[in-house]
């Protein structure tokens, strides 16, 4: 089973329409784990180096379930 701070962290890179392959090369993080289908979470200096690279406060990943449901919903108002 996958960590959740490791499932918070690619689905923002994804939405964000970040490349995983220019993040992998810029921060040294295996490009697998920076994807949906990772098998491996991200360890600890992993994720506080993405964090960095994504200019976020590491404890702000609890809430980017909520930023995420925030931007979909504006971009549903501004596509009608």
């Amino acid at each position: 089973m996958k960590d959740t701070m490791t499932r918070k962290l690619q689905a923002y890179i994804q939405i964000n329409n970040y490349s995983p392959e220019t993040i992998s090369e810029e921060t040294g993080i295996p490009y697998i784990k920076l994807t949906p289908d990772a098998q491996r979470p991200l360890n600890g200096e992993e994720m506080l180096r993405l964090c960095a690279y994504l200019h976020i406060r590491p404890e702000d990943i609890d809430q980017m379930q909520q930023w995420e449901n925030k931007k979909s919903q504006s971009q549903e108002l501004t596509s009608d």
